[in-house]
């Protein structure tokens, strides 16, 4: 491997790979056990479109998204996510990588 010191090769990237759907996992499982209540919710909402991680035309499609979803009053944090991922399908690819990326860091995913 250039550039690391000889017989000590970095890890590869199946092995990289591996750890880091791992960790996604980790995540996914972490969000579906937090849950949301409506202020908390709405708070996490307007945090997101004030941050313009995704356009505001996509407020009320994702809010509407979030009440099927909690039809209780309560949902997860996954259960939000999900509802912002939703319609971020329907922008263009660059724009979805971006508003994809930065909803997970949002999320601490």
């Amino acid at each position: 491997m250039p550039g690391s010191p000889k017989g000590k090769a970095g890890p590869t990237l199946e092995s990289r790979l591996e750890f880091l759907y791992a960790s996604l996992g980790q995540d996914i499982e972490r969000l579906k056990t937090i849950p949301l209540n409506p202020p908390t919710a709405k708070e996490y909402i307007f945090a997101i479109f004030r941050k313009k991680v995704i356009p505001m035309r996509l407020f009320h499609p994702v809010v509407d998204e979030w009440n099927k979803m909690a039809v209780t009053g309560y949902g997860s944090q996954w259960q939000l996510h999900n509802a912002f991922t939703e319609h971020i399908k329907h922008l263009s690819p660059a724009v979805a990588f971006n508003a994809t990326r930065k909803v997970g860091q949002f999320f601490q995913m």
